[in-house]
């Protein structure tokens, strides 16, 4: 039996404890997705704490494949940086990356290494911290956003200035904030409802993974935001097709993975050509950002291999002579720098050809390790997958902290449910 570095491991304190800790992190990051790299810092104490000591620091040495190819990219992207038009971003964006690469190590070795009832509390947190969240940020949405304008005037008739709530109105929301929230949503929902069907095959616990997506779904249903809706929705056909036909699903994602890391830039290219930003049946938004991934997709051509630069759109022109018309058709304010868009395109340009191919191997092993999951978790992990897939690829800088940090946790705790499935699946007779 592996003893953990603590006498008192077999306490119900401990698992309470635990529990706590995973369900605090989990909502925290739903409800406030700038405390992204604190979450993901935050990740590493348990693990390491209670994992045992000998083998842990035996085993943090052993070089992993997949820690190998991050420290790669991490590595490049730290090159990349030195020449990036914006600096302090490309810095930010390396030490994130790193600091991910490290959560994720930790995490692979540490679960292996923890006690199977430790590890069940803190899947037990992260299913209760996703309820909590959820059903706040449900209860918002229903609302209109009522909590978070109520937290607004009260901040303002205490004259509290250090924190800033800016919920906007319902028509117009302006609080950005509440965008990133769905971007954690969408894809944190299949975690938890993996986590809930590998827990048993009984109906009771479907019910309660179709609660949780349910809770999303609404969430992202009565948004404004296009991008989560089609994360959403892509995560849902594909957990539910998953579970008929998982073979084909994971097929049909890796197709659609390796088609747009590959494709970004010419199909940039098409649409600009075939004017899809004058389209009238394309929402404003939409159109604004085919003029982006327009003008992007000719400034990759400046550093094709090695790319601009991590960041380096911050620093190219707001707007362009060849744009100008079409920019002021959709809003005077629109401009076409700050970020492509899409983190596909975004990677080509900034990162070029060699940051494309890394992230192309880097999303190649997650399907592996998919793959060859329990095929109780394989759908969930298939949507998370299939709604990563689709959104970030109308979604948010690539490069933007709470972002890079959000996606490393949703890895994290996929590696979680899988670790603490397969030491229940080896305890059972």
């Amino acid at each position: 039996m592996i003893q953990t570095a603590h006498s008192d491991a077999h306490s119900p304190g401990v698992e309470r404890m635990l529990v706590a800790w995973s369900a605090l992190g989990t909502a925290a990051l739903l409800l406030v997705p700038l405390l992204g790299p604190v979450v993901l810092a935050g990740s590493m104490v348990m693990p390491l704490a209670l994992a045992d000591r000998r083998l842990l620091r035996e085993r943090l040495l052993v070089p992993r494949r997949d820690t190998v190819l991050l420290l790669v990219a991490s590595g490049y992207l730290a090159i990349n940086a030195t020449w990036s038009l914006a600096p302090r971003s490309a810095a930010m964006a390396v030490a994130v990356a790193l600091l991910a690469t490290a959560a994720l190590h930790v995490g692979a070795v540490a679960f292996a290494l923890m006690r199977p009832r430790h590890l069940a509390a803190l899947v037990r947190g992260l299913v209760i911290g996703l309820v909590l969240g959820l059903a706040a940020l449900c209860f918002e949405y229903v609302t209109h956003l009522s909590g978070q304008r109520a937290l607004a005037r009260l901040l303002a008739a205490l004259n509290v200035t250090a924190l800033r709530v800016d919920a906007g109105t319902w028509e117009a929301p302006h609080n950005t904030g509440m965008t990133r929230n769905l971007g954690v949503v969408v894809l944190m929902v299949w975690i938890g409802a993996a986590a809930l069907i590998g827990q048993g095959e009984g109906t009771m616990r479907r019910l309660q993974a179709g609660c949780l997506v349910l809770l999303a779904g609404v969430s992202v249903m009565l948004s404004p935001s296009a991008t989560a809706k089609i994360g959403f929705l892509a995560g849902l056909a594909a957990t539910v097709a998953a579970c008929y036909v998982p073979r084909l699903v994971i097929a049909g994602t890796t197709a659609l993975w390796v088609a747009l890391c590959a494709t970004a830039v010419p199909i940039a290219h098409l649409l600009d050509r075939l004017g899809a930003y004058t389209w009238p049946w394309i929402a404003a938004s939409g159109r604004h950002r085919i003029l982006i991934w327009a003008a992007t997709s000719e400034w990759y051509w400046q550093a094709p291999v090695l790319g601009a630069g991590v960041a380096s759109a911050r620093g190219m022109p707001l707007r362009d002579a060849a744009r100008e018309a079409a920019l002021n058709e959709i809003s005077p304010s629109a401009y076409l720098n700050w970020h492509a868009h899409n983190a596909y395109l975004q990677v080509w340009f900034e990162t070029g050809a060699v940051g494309a191919l890394l992230m192309l191997g880097i999303g190649l092993l997650a399907i592996h390790g998919i793959r060859h999951t329990d095929e109780s978790l394989r759908p969930g992990l298939c949507g998370a997958f299939a709604c990563l897939t689709l959104f970030i690829a109308t979604g948010f800088s690539l490069w933007a902290a709470w972002y890079l940090s959000a996606l490393a946790v949703v890895v994290l705790t996929a590696r979680l449910v899988v670790a603490e499935k397969l030491t229940r699946t080896r305890k059972a007779p």
